[in-house]
């Protein structure tokens, strides 16, 4: 035990043989023994004037010592002192400038005070704790705490507070972003997020600087809005924006730069501007394959990209980018949709046996990611079966299709689509020419569907029907069921005349069967509910329908005064193209050749733009500048032969 005297001039100390010292705390020798127990005393202390030292015994008897002479005292009272409580093994000088520890018969003295010189290294080498002083201003600043967070602000060194400040203004902008993803979330108003998102980027950019990561997400979120809500125009210029600002300061490789690019790229996509596209897409796929080699799963996703994006405008250059990018996918099943454009691309290729066995190839890993007997297997099985149907790979439909007449009869044994099965069945049957087996189900198909209504379903039940009796010689039959076929076709599309897609596949039909008193029927329904359309696809459509045939001059008329309008509202963001072909086609039916003339040639050239971007139109054709770009096809004679095919 050891304690110091009130003064601290002296100390006391008390060890395990049973003997107490007193010592000069100045200079650390012993000034007396004092003498009085034979074993372990507990503790020892001063008394509070510091007369007297008092030493207790484990086995509780005291005795009592003068502070200046050494000497043990007699008959005096026991004081109340340090002793009464816990013993101390160190005790710190009444001046806070020594500790004193009892180490066996000794007393370490360990200075206290720093000294001027050790206080000056200290100073030099402690440093504030800034981290936490930033960390508390924008604590206080999000709970509104004034007082805080200008006392915080006052610790932080003078040339961060602005951009600290900065940051809690940013970071103020919290609920605003809660709000804006309330309105993004399913079922809320993304048009409502995007005044939102626009204040959140302005905030950004004006109080973090416009290369600051969170600036750059703020700006990515909101091209995404954009790009979301169709504004495709505002959409690219945000992306733009981000590339300027990140390419400035980091480089044409930065991975922001590249995810703008490629933004742009889809963005052109998804509006059909396919070769205003495929330069985006070939710079990612570049400088991913430069610097991640090229079987990387993220430069296979931009080959494939590419490869999907060339497929209208670029086939021969799509077909070998979409074979490789799905050879290298197989590793990777993220990239499981290249399988689909390459199969979109064998069938544009017309290679139908490629993209057959790439179809069924596909099955055994779909099937392994859908349960058994599911309506997702029965329906992806169906699907697939369709596709080879259209195909006329009637063999390799059969199973899949089977399969899913399987599923339905125990799944959905009463419903349409069980019959509308049944049907397509019985198409694969015929194109084998198991007539037998065929004609019993595209009877009991057309009952079913007939029975329960399926009236946009019932025409191609028909449709088989009529091919049956035609591919087994019963004229008689055939000409019953056509009739059948043309009065479905009415009911289809008379059940919903604003669907111009439905009205257009029906038109379709009567006017390939010649059915004109029908068809025109149509027209006119079609006619009145687009005649104040403002969408150029609604507009194309009503239009191509009232073409097929020759019919009168009015409906032609109406006709060209949709596809035209078709024409204006479709310059920016749809297939302009194809917008054209439909002018073309009304223009010639109102006996305008000149301006049918012209549709059809700006269609053209449209088309043109996969061998060149320089196209032009004089006034007996087109000129096309392949100045540097024949090579792609091999060589001028190969451009002129695909030019050609």
């Amino acid at each position: 035990s050891v304690a110091f005297s009130p003064d601290g001039s002296r100390i006391a100390t008390a060890s395990e043989d049973g003997t107490v010292k007193l010592w000069d705390a100045r200079a650390g020798t012993v000034r007396h023994d004092l003498i009085g127990f034979k074993t372990n005393v507990q503790h020892v202390a001063f008394s509070p004037d510091g007369t007297r030292i008092v030493a207790r015994h484990f086995d509780g008897t005291a005795k009592l010592w003068d502070a200046q002479t050494g000497k043990e005292v007699q008959g005096e009272a026991i004081p109340k002192t340090a002793p009464e409580a816990k013993a101390r093994q160190e005790w710190t000088s009444p001046d806070g400038q020594l500790l004193a520890q009892v180490d066996g018969n000794r007393v370490l003295l360990i200075s206290l005070k720093v000294s001027d010189e050790e206080l000056a290294h200290r100073r030099a080498r402690t440093e504030p704790n800034h981290g936490r002083y930033r960390e508390g201003y924008l604590e206080a600043r999000a709970a509104r705490d004034d007082f805080a967070a200008a006392f915080y602000l006052e610790l932080v060194p003078p040339g961060e507070r602005k951009a600290l400040v900065a940051r809690a203004d940013v970071d103020a902008l919290a609920p605003m972003s809660a709000l804006a993803r309330m309105h993004l979330g399913q079922g809320g108003r993304p048009d409502l997020a995007l005044p939102i998102l626009v204040e959140i980027a302005n905030v950004k950019k004006a109080k973090l600087g416009p290369e600051d990561p969170d600036t750059v997400e703020a700006l990515n979120n909101l091209g995404a809005l954009h790009w979301r809500l169709r504004q495709f125009d505002r959409a690219i210029a945000v992306f733009e924006e981000i590339i300027k600002i990140c390419e400035a300061k980091f480089g044409r490789e930065d991975r922001e730069v590249q995810a703008a690019l490629d933004n742009i790229g889809n963005i052109h996509w998804v509006t059909g501007q396919h070769e205003k596209a495929i330069p985006y897409f070939e710079e990612v796929f570049k400088v991913r394959e430069a610097k991640l080699g090229r079987s990387d799963p993220q430069t296979l996703r931009a080959m494939g990209e590419l490869g999907s994006v060339c497929i209208r405008t670029r086939l021969k250059e799509a077909l070998p980018l979409l074979e490789e990018a799905y050879r290298g996918a197989r590793k990777h099943p993220e990239l499981e949709w290249v399988a689909r454009y390459l199969i979109n691309a064998y069938k544009k290729a017309r290679e139908d046996d490629k993209a057959a066995s790439l179809l069924v190839e596909q099955v055994p890993a779909i099937r392994k990611q859908l349960p058994d007997n599911s309506p997702q297997l029965c329906n992806y099985l169906e699907s697939t079966g369709s596709d080879l149907l259209q195909m006329k790979k009637w063999g390799q439909a059969e199973p899949l299709l089977r399969e899913s007449l399987a599923i339905r009869e125990k799944t959905q044994p009463d419903d349409w689509s069980l019959f509308n099965s049944q049907s397509m069945l019985g198409a694969s049957l015929l194109g084998q020419k198991k007539y037998t087996e065929a004609e019993q189900m595209l009877l009991k198909g057309y009952e079913g569907l007939k029975k329960r209504e399926a009236i946009l379903r019932i025409p191609q039940a028909l449709d088989r029907l009529v091919e049956f009796c035609t591919a087994t010689n019963k004229p008689d039959e055939a000409k019953k069921w056509r009739a059948e076929l043309v009065k479905a076709l009415a009911a289809a599309a008379a059940s919903n005349p604003k669907n111009t897609l439905l009205s257009l596949e029906c038109g379709a039909f009567l006017a390939w069967y010649g059915e004109d008193r029908e068809l025109a029927a149509i027209c006119a329904r079609v006619l009145e509910a687009a005649r104040d359309t403002k969408d150029p696809a609604t507009a194309d459509r009503a239009a191509r329908l009232c073409s097929l045939r020759q019919a009168d001059a009015g409906t032609h008329e109406a006709a060209v005064v949709l596809a035209r309008r078709a024409v204006e509202l479709g310059k920016e963001p749809f297939d302009l193209a194809y917008f054209q072909m439909a002018l073309g086609m009304a223009e010639y039916r109102s006996g305008h050749y000149a301006a049918a003339d012209a549709a059809l040639l700006a269609a053209i050239a449209d088309w043109a733009e996969r061998y060149t971007p320089l196209v032009a139109l004089d006034d007996d054709g087109l000129m096309l500048d392949v100045t540097g770009s024949a090579h792609l096809f091999g060589g001028e004679a190969a451009m002129v032969t695909d030019l050609l095919a």
